[in-house]
């Protein structure tokens, strides 16, 4: 029985003209949680990426998660210590506070001199009513900060969210939650749907000549439905957003922080992949694999780690086809980059042994 093993990766989304770019979601104010106040996203924020956001990969995101585990206790928090000061009092009280109050939970002589404990080191102060203007105006600065609420009378204050009271790992995991379910959200709202679904049926039948074979198996790590041909079976790697299943992360890692192992795509309740290094083991003489728009990523390596070592060396299976369509033939040298990562540097081996194509979804 002839079988096509098809890796859905963002490019081919790409291909069907969706804007579901990492770029596209940066730039989405509404769905991305840019403004909130914990040290992953000001880090997020602050990354700069050599290729330009737009050219920016999911992987490369991912990436950039793990880079962030290995130094977030390095990272300032966008919170200071003063003003996590006020909030932790805030959630204390359980109940909206006044200013006065406020002012003189902090108001707090160091010494005999006259000098005071102050919100943000300001210059000290020696008269408890330009304290409480100090301390006013700074808690207007927190409200603007979307920090603090006010009470309709602005009066009093009250958290504008009880987690930003908690400590920075808390922040960013409620941060990172943030982030896939504005993700969700945003794929949510975008118009996925064909015109003709029939039309994109055949297209996609044609493209994947999945006439030539008796198993047609797709493996998709994007979270979006796509009209497939009713003889391929599909399967989502990392969940859809149909289901609010959808799993972002980086790769298992040894981390010696317990508080940053919810950055682990295998640490997520949702992880539940299906059993794609076996239906790539299993491929022999006659069958094919296409790999399309899937970047290779260092972040899911795992999945094709074995495969693409034991096509490296062993029998050789020259009707085996190993196809990857990308972009544009410009990225064949980073696909070459990860299958030489991949193979202990056998790439030579493992062009030898197996008939691989490269082709571009531009000629499509």
């Amino acid at each position: 029985m002839s079988r096509h093993v098809i890796i859905i990766g963002n490019g081919f989304d790409l291909f069907l003209g969706r804007k579901t770019k990492y770029s596209d979601f940066y730039k989405s104010d509404i769905y991305c949680p840019k403004d909130y106040p914990a040290p992953l996203i000001d880090y997020l924020n602050q990354w700069q990426p050599t290729r330009g956001l737009s050219d920016v990969k999911w992987f490369d995101f991912e990436t950039e998660l793990y880079n962030y585990s290995q130094i977030n206790h390095d990272i300032k928090d966008p919170i200071s210590p003063e003003e996590h000061k006020v909030l932790a009092y805030i959630k204390e009280r359980n109940c909206p506070v006044s200013a006065d109050e406020i002012s003189d939970f902090l108001y707090v002589p160091s010494n005999d001199s006259g000098e005071v404990y102050v919100l943000y080191n300001n210059p000290e102060v020696e008269i408890r009513e330009l304290f409480l203007k100090q301390t006013v105006c700074n808690l207007e600065k927190m409200v603007e900060r979307h920090l603090l609420s006010q009470t309709e009378d602005l009066k009093l204050y009250y958290l504008k969210d009880p987690v930003y009271a908690e400590s920075k790992e808390v922040r960013d995991k409620e941060a990172f939650k943030k982030i896939k379910s504005g993700l969700r959200d945003y794929l949510l709202s975008q118009p996925f749907s064909h015109t003709n679904d029939e039309a994109l049926r055949n297209r996609l039948n044609t493209i994947f000549e999945m006439d030539k074979f008796d198993q047609i198996e797709v493996f998709t790590f994007n979270y979006t439905d796509v009209p497939w041909p009713e003889k391929a079976d599909v399967q989502y790697v990392h969940g859809k957003i149909k289901d609010d299943t959808i799993v972002i992360g980086t790769k298992e890692y040894n981390e010696t922080n317990n508080s940053y192992k919810f950055l682990q795509k295998a640490m997520d309740d949702n992880f539940n992949p299906p059993a794609i290094i076996d239906s790539l083991l299993t491929l022999r003489n006659g069958d094919k694999v296409t790999f399309f728009g899937h970047s290779l990523g260092e972040n899911d390596q795992q999945y094709f780690r074995d495969f693409i070592q034991s096509r490296s060396s062993g029998v050789t299976y020259k009707d085996l086809t190993i196809e990857f369509v990308l972009k544009s033939l410009n990225d064949k040298q980073y696909t070459k980059m990860a299958i030489q990562d991949m193979s202990n540097y056998q790439l030579t081996s493992f062009q030898s042994k197996n008939r691989v194509i490269f082709r571009s979804s531009e000629d499509l």
